[in-house]
């Protein structure tokens, strides 16, 4: 060490240093499309003044304003910020501050179906939110009905009561404050509402039954198909108004399916009773009958499959009826006629058997004799004429001293006393029609004749004929002879009177009986006698 020592002076100038500061609005930021930093210059310097500024982004770009700078980042990031000035001094300096740019969440949901039906709907939802800075700290579900429902849930499911549109959000938010949301329409269907109108009664019997429905239904929008199905496997309808019959018995359930054009169904049922028909038949005694004499036998046979029968009703066909399991009936007038039979079943079901009687007429008789009254050795005659009756025909006759006869008329060649009487005749047609009538005979006895006359007689005398034993009398005689008077008295008796003289009787009744007598005639004598005296009246002349 020598201790040399010198010095050298110069002077120097100092410039002031500006005091840089800038200040941000927020250094930490969510990327998107409102981000916005602010940097708001606060710098100061003394004795000196900035003659540049110069603000460098970190992304790039940058900027020379002198007051404040508004940037918005592209992308998330963290991006250093400087701030470069320049004094009239020539004095540089810089300050830098960092700024964070964070990535907003990637909100994503699924949901099971975004069209659902009103009925049964569950929307499950599925939150599949992605983020690129930091976890999720928190979600917000909002599903969009009138009471403003919210979840918190990371998949949560909602049902709706109301069919409509419904915006569900699903807001999210990072650890870095960072917030999205995504916003997506559930549609609920409305339901068709399926109604049964039955026009007819619930329950009919089997025979002739006819339910008549009516589609009442609606939907609050859309449109909607129907399907009916009748509950027997076989009957299905497309009709608002269908009818169904059954050709069976039994309970059935009727259905009536909608299915609207968004495939949400519904389905209304109502159950219907078909009961069984009584099987029905008649047992008749006979089904050809004779009027006014055979009585038909009708027995109802029925039986049913359940429940309990009625009482049989009976209709002849001619206005009249009766009621019972089994009925006589006398047919009055010949025809064809429809015997009705109805069984009645325990609920009202009605079945009915018919059954053709063919009633006959019964032959008409009549009979005619030869004679209203008939004398001893008459011939007699009964005819017998029939109508309506259909051969071949049988006869059979009775009558007095135990007369048979199987003929139709009644003959006799000469009657007799023991033949008077009543006689019957009874037929049967080729339908076993009968019919019976009688007729009476009277045989008269012959009056019994007696005749007289002198003989022998004498010619020129007087012949006198009497005859007894009738009410009317009838001579005949000799040369043409007749007379109608009972006694008779003939002169001048002559050759002529010779013979036989026979005299008819009648009765009163008409019959007839004959008597004849001989008269033999002799010559008589001449007696001459003269006086030519007169005589008086009673005098006796000698």
């Amino acid at each position: 060490y020598l201790g040399c020592i010198d010095t050298q002076w110069q002077t120097v100038q100092v410039y002031p240093q500006a005091k840089l500061a800038f200040g941000i609005n927020d250094t930490t930021q969510c990327l998107r499309a409102n981000q916005k930093f602010i940097f708001t210059d606060t710098s100061r310097i003394s004795g000196s003044t900035f003659k540049s500024y110069s603000w460098a982004m970190g992304d790039g770009r940058t900027s020379n304003r002198t007051d404040s700078v508004q940037h918005t980042y592209k992308n998330p990031g963290t991006y250093t910020v400087i701030l470069s000035t320049e004094t009239n001094d020539g004095c540089k300096d810089q300050l830098q501050k960092k700024v964070y740019v964070y990535a907003l969440p990637q909100v994503g949901y699924t949901v099971n179906n975004n069209s659902q039906c009103l009925k049964g709907n569950g929307f499950a939802f599925s939150d599949k939110t992605t983020s690129a800075d930091g976890a999720i700290s928190y979600r917000l579900w909002s599903f969009g009905n009138k009471a403003k429902s919210t979840s918190t849930a990371t998949n949560p499911t909602f049902i709706y009561d109301t069919a409509r549109a419904f915006d569900v959000k699903l807001r999210v938010t990072s650890i870095f404050g960072c917030q999205d949301s995504i916003t997506q329409t559930m549609n609920v269907r409305p339901m068709p509402k399926s109604v049964i109108l039955h026009r007819t009664k619930d329950t009919q019997c089997l025979g002739g039954n006819v339910f008549r429905f009516t589609d009442t239904s609606g939907i609050a929008s859309g449109s909607f198909t129907r399907q009916w199905s009748f509950g027997d496997g076989v009957g299905t309808s497309t009709s608002k108004w269908p009818s169904y019959s059954y050709a069976a018995d039994g309970n059935f359930i009727v259905r009536l399916a909608l299915n609207s054009d968004f495939n949400c169904k519904d389905t209304a049922s109502k159950i219907v009773t078909v009961t069984p028909m009584p099987v029905v038949s008649i047992k008749a005694s006979s089904a050809s009958l004779c009027e006014r004499q055979d009585t038909g036998v009708f027995t109802a046979i029925s039986t049913i499959k359940n429940g309990t029968l009625g009482t049989a009703k009976w209709y002849f066909g001619n206005g009249d009826s009766a009621v019972g399991t089994t009925v006589k009936y006398l047919y009055k007038k010949a025809g064809t006629y429809t015997l009705t039979l109805w069984v009645n079943s325990g609920v009202g079901c009605r079945s009915t058997a018919t059954m053709l009687i063919n009633v006959r007429n019964k032959p008409a008789m009549g009979l005619t004799q030869s004679k209203s009254q008939y004398c001893v050795n008459d011939s007699l005659i009964v005819d017998l004429s029939v109508t309506r009756a259909t051969a071949p025909i049988t006869y059979s006759w009775t009558g007095p001293n135990s007369y048979k006869a199987t003929t139709q008329d009644v003959v006799f060649d000469s009657i007799k006393l023991v033949n008077q009487g009543t006689y019957s005749v009874s037929l049967r047609d080729f339908y076993g029609c009968k019919a019976d009538t009688f007729t009476t005979v009277k045989v008269n006895p012959l009056p019994v004749a007696t005749a007289y006359s002198k003989s022998p007689v004498c010619t020129r005398s007087v012949m006198s004929l009497r005859a007894n034993g009738g009410l009317t009398y009838e001579w005949f005689g000799p040369n043409a002879y007749k007379s109608t008077k009972q006694d008779n008295n003939r002169a001048p008796v002559d050759s002529t009177f010779l013979g036989n003289y026979t005299v008819w009787v009648t009765d009163a009744n008409k019959c007839k009986d004959d008597f004849t007598i001989k008269v033999d005639v002799k010559p008589g004598f001449r007696v001459t006698a003269s006086n030519n005296s007169a005589v008086c009246t009673y005098d006796t002349l000698k």
